[in-house]
């Protein structure tokens, strides 16, 4: 009885084993393999892609949801693509590299903002970043990808001015450094996008360097607005995708 019992337990250990090894080895596409991993989030798992002959890596998320993931595979290709057209151009580009992170964030349950950073390097001396926003609802299935968070119209500014400024005006750790003229200056800046914008949780997270809407005493302040607040000001996409509108691709339209 206990050779049965070590048995099945042998064959119960290879067979978990064997699951084990195939759910984490690689998938290979036509350009490259991704590798999966367990994320925080149990709605998704990361995904990495690692390009065969270029030196490229996309992490990004995987919702196991067809219209999510289309949308989010379509823009992975589509940066690789540009890529490897833009290193073709340049045949001395040996050394250039492209990376891609998705940092996520759960700001209201079913949905997700991920802060989406892009690093080009072109050769030792040469590169540059990218920032972008990936809009999930994992209720309506729909997802969207922006270079801006917010929409940029003079009109949106002037609000998320007035709501910074009292949000600034209510901190009693930074309010006594705080200069209102170089605050609507930086936010009216129409050659600014909002690319200094976090989340932690329900809350947008607006980071501003020093001496940048006050004097240095104020150091290096993080000035925090409700999600709930803001979405009125989302760019009109990513607003959409929030409230559970239906977002169609161009083949669908």
């Amino acid at each position: 009885m206990k050779r049965l019992s070590l048995f099945m337990l042998m064959i119960l250990t290879t067979i978990v084993l064997a699951a084990c090894s195939t759910e984490n080895d690689p998938v290979e596409l036509e350009n490259g393999f991704v590798y999966k991993e367990k994320s925080k989030f149990k709605e998704f798992d990361n995904y990495n892609f690692v390009a065969k002959d270029y030196d490229v890596e996309l992490n990004y998320p995987h919702f196991g949801e067809k219209r999510i993931d289309e949308k989010i595979e379509m823009n992975r290709d589509r940066e690789y693509e540009d890529f490897v057209n833009l290193v073709e151009a340049d045949e001395t580009n040996d050394e250039a590299s492209l990376r891609i992170v998705f940092n996520p964030h759960d700001v209201r349950g079913e949905i997700f903002m991920f802060n989406i950073t892009k690093v080009v390097k072109l050769t030792t001396d040469t590169d540059y970043s990218h920032h972008g926003t990936l809009a999930v609802n994992t209720s309506s299935g729909e997802a969207v990808l922006r270079d801006n968070l917010f929409n940029t119209e003079p009109t949106t500014r002037e609000a998320l001015f007035y709501r910074l400024d009292q949000s600034i005006k209510d901190t009693p750790s930074i309010a006594p450094y705080y200069d209102e003229k170089k605050l609507e200056e930086r936010i009216m800046d129409i050659s600014k996008t909002f690319n200094n914008v976090d989340f932690k949780g329900d809350t947008v997270q607006f980071h501003f360097e020093q001496d940048e809407i006050g004097s240095s005493a104020m150091g290096t302040p993080t000035v925090e607005l409700a999600f709930t607040d803001v979405v009125e000001f989302l760019e009109p996409s990513i607003k959409a995708v929030v409230e559970g509108e239906s977002m169609p691709t161009k083949e669908e339209k």
